[in-house]
């Protein structure tokens, strides 16, 4: 590889809004993580136009350039972002795309993020790294999770390439009084709302005991993907349709069910044993006053309820629908005082969670955690012009340790990819291809 180029861009431009971003709750709880995009293109992009273009894009998104103030707030004074041009061009498109698990291997194609000197306020809290392959080009970027959920910084990234062709976006809305905050509960309150909920408390010796998985790189480490193209979706939802009596249930209801009856499978759970369902749900549109369009974590943990080992598909697709309606309606009052009551439990600084955090990357865990980005903006990315579009050939999924992760396949594919990560990698990873749990996965192929 040879020497990077990195230039500090500023935004092209200053608002004249407020001078601090401050960061919710949820925000604070996340940044121990760093959100890693990586977008492969099999054509040259121009990296001048990108550069310019990246000075509108943090233009948009100025927290994202400034920083960081006594690690609570940020300051918006236009300090900039790193761009850094690289080459690599011995890695071939195709070589990319085949290690694409290999979390360090691509690691090489972003440019690192220190959190460290992040929170000190001495660097960004995001990196661009644009390197020159020998048949295309790769995207690395990473930014602080405390800046921006996963739905904020793909759109993020749709909006730069709109900006680089001259399009107008939707602008992002930084706002962060529009997150619901502290509803007013006493910390026993707190506690005893929680509990009701069947919420799981953390321990610090919990914590403690995943150390040794960071370590060795297996909390995230990740099998191969699952391909469901639409047919076999189309084909799995009218199954769970058809066995739950005719019931409603929806693409996303009856692929949870599915892997969450194979995630108890590769966790050798026998019959009748508790499984617990969990969704990251957007909650933009569905808490009042947040919009679409806001920048920040408006993403939360909803725990669908528990299923039993050896209900049926549509048993189980059934309860995922019945107890995950009421948090997506629009202005959902259960997603409000849930979504609030995580908010008092930061505030009080008590470790409790709608989840086993810690349990879930446990090789029997009874836990199913599910992370759709099916319908984010990954693939809606183009960097060319009207005459020549120069679109991704693929994108690589980030590298946090989401146990199920639902991505969006390469649009010429269709559908969805699927991802297992931590204690449900490993236990697939040590399957034969004969083995009889490949056939029931893929059981509603043609």
């Amino acid at each position: 590889m040879s020497k990077d180029d990195t230039t500090l861009v500023k935004p092209a431009s200053r608002s004249s809004g407020s001078s601090r971003w401050v960061l919710s709750g949820y925000d604070l709880a996340s940044n121990y993580l760093v959100l890693r995009g990586t977008w492969v293109f099999d054509r040259e992009l121009d990296v001048e136009r990108l550069r310019g273009s990246f000075g509108e894009l943090l233009s948009l998104y100025p927290h994202v350039a400034g920083r960081m103030v006594a690690g609570k707030a940020v300051d918006l004074g236009g300090q900039g972002a790193p761009f850094t041009v690289a080459a690599d061009p011995e890695l071939g498109v195709e070589q990319v795309r085949e290690r694409s698990m290999d979390h360090a291997f691509i690691d090489r194609l972003a440019r690192p993020l220190s959190l460290s000197r992040m929170k000190r306020g001495h660097v960004a809290p995001m990196t661009v790294t644009l390197t020159r392959l020998r048949d295309g080009h790769a995207l690395g970027v990473r930014a602080s999770h405390s800046f921006l959920d996963g739905d904020s910084f793909y759109t993020m990234i749709s909006n730069w390439s709109r900006l680089a062709r001259g399009l107008a976006v939707d602008p992002p809305t930084l706002d962060q009084s529009l997150i619901p905050s502290f509803s007013g509960r006493t910390k026993a309150e707190a506690i005893r709302d929680a509990t009701e909920l069947g919420w799981t408390k953390i321990s610090v010796l919990g914590i403690a005991g995943l150390l040794p998985k960071v370590l060795l790189g297996s909390l995230n480490r990740r099998a191969e993907a699952i391909h469901f193209v639409p047919s076999v979706l189309r084909r799995l939802k009218e199954a769970a349709s058809q066995e739950a009596g005719g019931a409603e249930v929806t693409t996303n209801e009856a692929l949870t069910a599915h892997l969450t009856m194979m995630c108890g499978r590769l966790a050798k759970l026998e019959a009748g044993t508790t499984q617990e369902v969990v969704t990251i749900m957007n909650c933009r549109e569905r808490l009042g006053g947040v919009p679409s369009t806001f920048v920040g974590n408006a993403s939360f943990s909803v725990r669908n309820g528990d299923i039993t080992v050896g209900e049926t598909l549509g048993e189980i697709a059934v309860k995922i629908h019945e107890r995950l309606r009421p948090a997506l309606e629009p202005g959902s009052p259960e997603l409000l005082r849930q979504f609030t009551l995580g908010t008092d439990l930061l505030r009080y600084r008590v470790l409790m969670a709608p989840t086993d955090a810690v349990g879930m990357h446990s090789r029997r865990t009874t836990t199913v955690y599910t992370n759709n980005f099916a319908r984010l903006p990954i693939y809606d990315v183009d960097f060319g012009d009207d005459s020549s579009p120069v679109k991704p050939a693929f994108v690589i999924p980030h590298n946090l340790p989401d146990p199920v992760l639902i991505w969006p396949a390469p649009p010429e594919r269709g559908g969805v990819e699927v991802y297992l990560t931590s204690a449900f990698a490993e236990a697939v990873m040590r399957l034969d291809r004969d083995d009889p749990w490949w056939s029931e996965m893929r059981r509603f192929e043609a």
